[in-house]
């Protein structure tokens, strides 16, 4: 009797130790530790060097790096800032202007605006990352080296502010719950509008708003009101010059769309080389686990994009939401992962290392691609040509295409003449009405990619070839810039 009453002793003992223990925690599990101060400044201070490191490194190449052709055709809006444009909205025409007021006409100023959006869209995702319960080093990381965040992030365009916005978005609705509150829901919705702003895809953030709306919640109309405020800028301008955007994105793109099934293999060839197969095969099976609202983003923008590709020329850009809302998903199985995360990670970083090492060095011959664009020698190139055919600078530029206009412009020393004349489509210089020959002589600028024989031809001009500039890469030559001196002919049409 006395041992089993000891028994019993050390057995309630060890139950008024278990119903003692702190409440919550489970019996033999330490406690977390809370985090400190300092563990908190030392977060902080790794974020911020990482990313004025990232900052950094992206900057010098985006010094040294030639722009492309609708870089150069941005530019070209920066100097006539206005509401709206014809391809785009104002944000980044306005953010080039910011850039070039600070650091100059070269290319620096021209994509400083986009390299700092670039380094808050891979902070802004690893605030999304952690609101949706994700490591953000990890999805920071993946933003940081996945191809289609790395380029957009770089190279001046207005996906970058777009994302950004998008990102801070979806992290301010995450942040609330399942049930977020009103004045969230409005926050959320003016970063969305914001993305609106920016470019017109970024109205694919909105699908994050669905689950709210079909429940009802308080404030999720006011959140697709915000949404809608960010078209507002850009609706006002087509209304005042005619609805060019609205003609071109809905019936002029259209007809060099591909057939169906070629449509469909280069949309899903295109986000394999953008997205990359590691975060697809990552992020995509987990869509079924995620928050709501970024399997909205996620699913729904892959499904636009894929009911859009058999009619419609879709650019792999387009799905940047999906792949935004999907990195936090990636993030969480690299980190259950550490060994597959790291060996993604190398293999979505590899393509970006190689892109950035041609367009620096043009160490690989590869003519006809768009590195060749980005030769960092290529404006040089055709200043010296322009000078070369009219040293006193006095004859106007013209060319067929508004990608050779841009890349003149941006050539030409401040304040010349460029007309787009004889192109295929209207753009932004046909709103600007530069889109007929001037009198007189003119210089004509063209290159392999895209020759203007046969546009003179149909305009009547006499031409004679002026000068040339060959640019080089990896021992061979990949393009040569053309500049023509022409004349009306007898037969110009008048």
């Amino acid at each position: 009797m006395q041992a089993a009453g000891g028994r019993a002793a050390r057995s309630g003992g060890a139950a008024t130790r278990r119903r003692g223990a702190v409440p919550g925690r489970r019996p033999g599990r330490r406690p977390v530790p809370a985090r400190g101060e300092g563990s908190v400044r030392r977060a902080a201070l790794g974020w911020a060097s990482a990313a004025l490191l990232w900052t950094a490194a992206r900057l010098g190449v985006a010094g040294r790096a030639g722009l492309g052709d609708d870089e150069a055709y941005y530019w070209r809006w920066s100097n006539d800032l206005a509401w709206s444009y014809f391809d785009h909205p104002a944000p980044v025409a306005a953010g080039i202007a910011a850039g070039t007021a600070v650091l100059g006409d070269g290319a620096l100023g021209v994509r400083l605006f986009t390299v700092l959006a670039g380094t808050g869209l891979v902070l802004a995702v690893g605030a999304l990352a952690r609101a949706a319960g994700a490591p953000a080093v990890w999805a920071a990381a993946f933003a940081a080296f996945t191809p289609q965040t790395a380029f957009l992030g770089l190279f001046a365009a207005p996906d970058a502010p777009m994302l950004l916005a998008g990102a801070v978005g979806l992290a301010v609705l995450l942040g609330g719950g399942v049930a977020p509150s009103r004045g969230r829901l409005a926050a959320a919705g003016l970063c969305v509008g914001l993305a609106v702003a920016s470019k017109a895809t970024g109205g694919l953030f909105a699908l994050a708003f669905v689950p709210a709306l079909r429940a009802r919640r308080p404030g999720a109309v006011l959140a697709v009101g915000a949404v809608a405020l960010g078209a507002l800028p850009a609706l006002l301008w087509n209304a005042g010059e005619g609805w060019p955007s609205l003609r071109f994105h809905a019936v002029s793109r259209h007809a060099g769309a591909p057939d169906p099934l070629t449509g469909l293999g280069l949309l899903v060839g295109g986000a394999v080389a953008l997205v990359g197969p590691a975060v697809l095969g990552f992020g995509l099976p987990a869509l079924g686990r995620a928050p709501a609202p970024l399997a909205w983003v996620a699913g729904g923008t892959g499904l636009v994009c894929l009911a859009a590709a058999p009619v419609t020329r879709v650019l792999p850009h387009w799905s940047a939401p999906m792949t935004v809302a999907l990195l936090p998903l990636v993030a969480r199985v690299a980190a259950a992962a550490p060994r597959r995360g790291a060996v993604a990670l190398a293999v979505s970083a590899l393509p970006v290392a190689l892109v950035l090492g041609q367009a620096l060095t043009q160490a690989l011959p590869l003519a006809g691609v768009p590195s060749v664009d980005l030769h960092p020698a290529a404006r040089a190139a055709l200043a010296g040509a322009l000078h070369a055919a009219d040293p006193e600078g006095e004859t106007p530029i013209c060319a067929h295409m508004y990608q050779l206009a841009a890349q003149a412009a941006w050539a030409a020393p401040p304040g010349a003449e460029v007309r787009r004349v004889g192109g295929r489509r209207d753009d932004q210089w046909t709103i600007w009405r530069a889109d007929a020959l001037p009198p007189g002589l003119c210089r004509w600028v063209d290159h392999d990619g895209y020759p203007g024989a046969a546009v003179r031809r149909g305009l009547g001009l006499d031409c004679t070839q002026a000068a040339q500039a060959p640019l080089i890469g990896g021992g061979a030559r990949l393009r040569t810039w053309r500049v023509w001196r022409c004349a009306p002919g007898a037969q110009a049409p008048r």
